[in-house]
């Protein structure tokens, strides 16, 4: 039908240490190009889900593995999560949450229902991330935006059983073997 908008789903794949494909990041990809086009967060992600859950069915667009999908603070406030499986999702928390009381009380909530959380964009720490910490599973830390040696210090400091880090946007063996030796476990 012309005039209508395109909409491809983008399928990023997460793998481990041993370049084993664990998970996928879901993204929106509007019109017929690589790059997201997303102007509305929210319209995105919820593209994303209506497509990958509905549409094309999660187990075609997942396997058997988990799909990491972007949350503003309006949609993780929202009734939306509950429509997803837990034991298929990673809510991944965008940088752009500006993390407080209500925002921690939700994460808290999706953790008993569950679900497993993720910190997008990492480039620094600051106050809100770090009241969230506790409650998510993944530290997804930006290679290309953050300095060498504030990735070695992250790394350093994030480190602990339980919290998985990932190395987000790599785009060369000699990256990925940087980031392996710093102890990344994930690498997308």
């Amino acid at each position: 039908m012309a005039g209508q908008p395109s909409f491809f789903l983008g399928r990023q794949p997460i793998l481990d240490r041993r370049q084993n494909i664990v998970a996928y990041e879901l993204l929106f990809r509007g019109g017929h190009t690589a790059e997201a086009g997303v102007h509305d967060d929210r319209v995105a992600t919820a593209s994303v889900i209506a497509h990958a859950f509905s549409g094309l069915g999660i187990d075609a667009v997942l396997g058997n593995h988990r799909g990491f999908i972007n949350f503003d603070a309006e949609l993780l406030l929202s009734d939306v999560v509950e429509v997803l499986p837990p034991q298929r999702t990673v809510v991944e928390l965008l940088e752009t949450i500006d993390v407080n009381a209500e925002i921690v009380e939700r994460c808290r909530d999706l953790r008993r229902r569950g679900f497993q959380l993720a910190l997008d964009d990492v480039v620094h720490m600051d106050k809100g991330r770090e009241t969230v910490l506790p409650l998510v599973d993944v530290v997804k830390v930006d290679i290309p935006a953050t300095p060498p040696e504030e990735v070695s210090r992250l790394v350093a400091r994030l480190r602990r059983p339980g919290l998985k880090l990932l190395a987000e946007q790599v785009d060369s063996q000699e990256q990925a073997d940087w980031c392996r030796e710093l102890g990344f476990d994930l690498f997308q």
